[in-house]
């Protein structure tokens, strides 16, 4: 009677691990094999809009748009997508050759596809980006310059200075007048504006420097 308790014991243990092995494999993002992905392959891109790399986890990127301190890959960077490792977008700063692991949240790819997520800040030309932020107000080129989020910036300037919000809970930005965003894995700040497109205030986690409370 004892053996047979530990026998159905041992299998439950067996069936639970192999339960958990394949719920955390099956939570992972989708592999990253598209065709269109695979048509962007080498192609220069340039960004169009800031991002921010976690420097001390080999420049890792993510498509929840993390703002880690200690590094901003600047609007308008030469990019290419060197690799497809199955789960991640490689790219490589086409001036320095340093490589950015984009990896992709499981919750993005349940709202879009990985080349239409790239596709918003991807650019094959940068002139227009240029042209447009030239025209911009000075706040908002401020913001822009140093990755930050001012009061008074517009929506688009937004974008560009800090990049966009994760889909799955902005879906549309431009018509949102509360932006979500991750500072890391654990605290949040929302970006609020006024029904002139305007910022108004940013709560939640944002690093001293940058409150615009």
């Amino acid at each position: 009677m004892k053996n047979g308790i530990g026998n159905l014991f041992k299998a439950l243990v067996v069936f639970l691990t192999i339960f958990a092995v394949s719920s955390m494999v099956c939570s992972c993002s989708k592999p990253v094999e598209s065709e269109e992905l695979q048509a962007m392959q080498g192609k220069t891109w340039y960004l169009g809009c800031n991002l921010f790399p976690d420097v001390e986890k080999n420049n890792a990127l993510s498509s929840v748009n993390y703002h880690l301190p200690g590094g901003m890959l600047k609007w308008g960077t030469a990019m290419k997508i060197a690799e497809l490792d199955g789960h991640h977008v490689i790219f490589q700063d086409l001036a320095t050759g340093v490589e950015y692991p984009y990896a992709f949240h499981g919750r993005t790819l349940e709202v879009t596809t990985p080349e239409e997520h790239l596709g918003r800040f991807l650019l094959a030309d940068v002139e227009p980006l240029k042209r447009e932020i030239s025209a911009m107000s000075e706040i908002d080129r401020k913001g822009i310059q140093e990755g930050v989020v001012h009061p008074g910036m517009t929506k688009r300037a937004v974008l560009i200075a800090i990049g966009y919000p994760p889909e799955f809970v902005t879906p549309d930005p431009m018509t949102a007048n509360e932006w979500n965003y991750w500072y890391d894995r654990f605290r949040e700040f929302v970006v609020a504006f006024g029904n002139d497109g305007r910022v108004l205030t940013v709560t939640g986690y944002y690093p001293e420097e940058q409150t615009v409370e």
